[in-house]
């Protein structure tokens, strides 16, 4: 039943009303008739209020239904996109599925061609080397004349000849250096070395070269780096040559410094030459790239070569220069601490443990006490205790590493097998340690940490125990 609407919903009031004037009438009462209007004056409002109240709850329904329609196609149109969303990333999955599969193809073909390329550039090295030493030697016999007398003009195309076979031998050598970096395969043979030591051993080489050129060197006596000290020599014997190359005899300077600042030691070679161009800068380090015209001819390698092994290193290369004034030529290695020498050997040799055959990281701690004076400077413990570590060197496997750990403690680290820990031991006790009871801890490396420090504390706790398999992380708080 639909409710009354406009006057028809006080028709039952109006009826109620007359009712009580015709009984009113009758029956002579008024209070009857009072009493009714009473009741319909209440009943009227009451009407009035549930009529209004009742268009209240229809408009907000009205407003609620159209609010709910629209967030009812809202939640369409959002179901629809979340769809296409859907379909889009399965087919981007599908996509990336096919990239990645793509990708192991080439990376593994990339893998093939680079050790192919390896193999081909050590055996046309090899092939070449054997040619070239002939002719060197054939060479070198006709400008000393040991063949017969030759003539100044015969002199002067021997020399070229001489010279461009060095260039050859010089390009044949940086390609296989750069060669095993690039594969991963160049291995340092690290050790304590002074600064002035590397500096003093370049001049020395290059004196007869360096003719009438004003020499000038700036280097502090206790600066001390760890590097492998033949592959440092060839980063500054290639810089010293190349600053020959632009550097005038007559006039010419050339300045040799050592600083160190922050942890870390600057070898700075500076030259009064022509300088570089601003521009010409960023090739310095490309390969096959010069720059300076023919002048500073070379292989275009040799920048290159030095740039890897110096972040071998840990360290970087770095060049200033000024059109006019000159240029310098700066290595940055990290300096000598006992705790980076221990933290870099570890570095290196358990990057090769995935490598080694299950083999692990051996840490021999020796307590070289009994050898030294304590009343002896730093500088005689030193001595003694590099004298020991040639000694132990000599009886260990190439790549096995010898360090000193302040005060009193000589380090050996090494590949091994755990079965095979005990045996590096019995081999000093019968050489190098023959005549001296120095006691012995070992510790192994169980793997995942990255603090030596718990490996070596472990082995020297433990001097002359049975050998023990020790977490480098774990017990070290490193995870």
């Amino acid at each position: 039943m639909k409710p009354r609407t406009g006057m028809g919903r006080y028709l039952p009031i109006a009826a109620l009303l007359c009712g009580g004037i015709v009984l009113s009438a009758r029956y002579g009462s008024w209070l009857v008739l009072v009493i009714l209007l009473l009741v319909t004056l209440l009943g009227a409002g009451y009407l009035q209020l549930a009529s209004r109240r009742s268009a209240h709850i229809e408009r907000l329904v009205i407003k609620r239904t159209t609010e709910l329609r629209k967030a009812n196609k809202e939640l369409t149109l959002r179901e629809e996109l979340m769809r296409s969303l859907v379909e889009a990333l399965e087919h981007s999955k599908h996509q990336l599925e096919g990239q990645s599969h793509l990708l192991q193809i080439t990376n593994t073909r990339l893998e093939e061609l680079a050790a192919l390329k390896d193999e081909v550039v050590a055996k046309v090295s090899h092939e070449l080397r054997t040619p070239l030493t002939s002719i060197k030697e054939g060479l070198n016999l006709m400008l000393d004349n040991a063949l017969g007398e030759t003539t100044a003009d015969q002199q002067d195309f021997l020399k070229t000849m001489d010279s461009d076979v060095d260039r050859l031998t010089e390009l044949i050598n940086n390609m296989l250096d750069l060669s095993r970096i690039e594969a991963g395969r160049m291995r340092l043979v690290r050790k304590r070395v002074k600064a002035k030591e590397l500096i003093d051993s370049v001049l020395r080489s290059y004196k007869p070269l360096l003719g009438p050129r004003t020499i000038r060197v700036e280097c502090p006596e206790a600066s001390c780096v760890f590097v492998d000290r033949n592959r440092i020599l060839q980063v500054l014997t290639n810089l010293v040559s190349n600053v020959l190359k632009v550097t005038p005899e007559e006039g010419g300077a050339i300045t040799f410094s050592v600083s160190e600042q922050d942890g870390r030691i600057a070898f700075g070679i500076t030259d009064n030459g022509p300088g570089i161009a601003a521009e010409d800068l960023s090739k310095l380090f490309q390969k096959f790239s010069q720059v300076g015209g023919s002048r500073a001819r070379g292989t275009g390698l040799g920048l290159v070569v030095c740039k890897e092994l110096a972040e071998l290193h840990g360290g970087r290369m770095d060049v200033t220069s000024e059109v006019g004034r000159g240029s310098t030529f700066t290595l940055s290695l990290p300096a000598y601490t006992d705790a980076f020498a221990l933290q870099a050997s570890f570095e290196e040799l358990r990057d090769l443990i995935p490598t080694s055959e299950g083999q692990t990281v051996c840490c021999l701690a020796i307590q070289a006490d009994a050898l030294l004076n304590h009343g002896a400077m730093s500088e005689e413990r030193w001595s003694v205790l590099e004298r020991m570590m040639e000694e132990i060197r000599r009886n260990l496997h190439r790549g096995d590493i010898v360090l000193v750990r302040e005060p009193s403690w000589i380090v050996v680290l090494a590949l091994a097998h755990t079965h095979d820990a005990p045996s590096i031991v019995n081999r000093l006790r019968q050489t190098a340690l023959k005549d001296l009871p120095l006691p012995v801890g070992i510790a192994l490396y169980l793997g995942g940490g990255r603090d030596p420090m718990r490996l070596f504390e472990y082995a020297a706790s433990r001097v002359d125990q049975a050998p023990v398999v020790q977490d480098a992380g774990r017990a070290g708080g490193v995870s």
